[in-house]
């Protein structure tokens, strides 16, 4: 019974969250991957080779200047 109530639970979830990109992004089927290129560095402005850090986006470049210095 728990378990059923929970697929319950993570199922409505699941459609309230893919209602949500439709309404964002227009998308049928939206994708929780989105394009990189909408993206950009937060030091240098960058929009290629991104990697994400607690919800930022800082490129390859500025990522290995960072652990260089540390």
């Amino acid at each position: 019974m728990k378990n059923k109530k929970t697929n319950e639970s993570l199922n409505a979830e699941r459609e309230m969250i893919k209602d949500l990109r439709k309404r964002i992004y227009g998308d049928d089927e939206a994708s929780s991957e989105h394009s990189s290129a909408d993206h950009q560095c937060v030091f240098c402005g960058a929009k290629s080779n991104l990697n994400t850090y607690k919800d930022n986006y800082i490129c390859q470049e500025c990522l290995s200047d960072l652990r260089d210095n540390n």
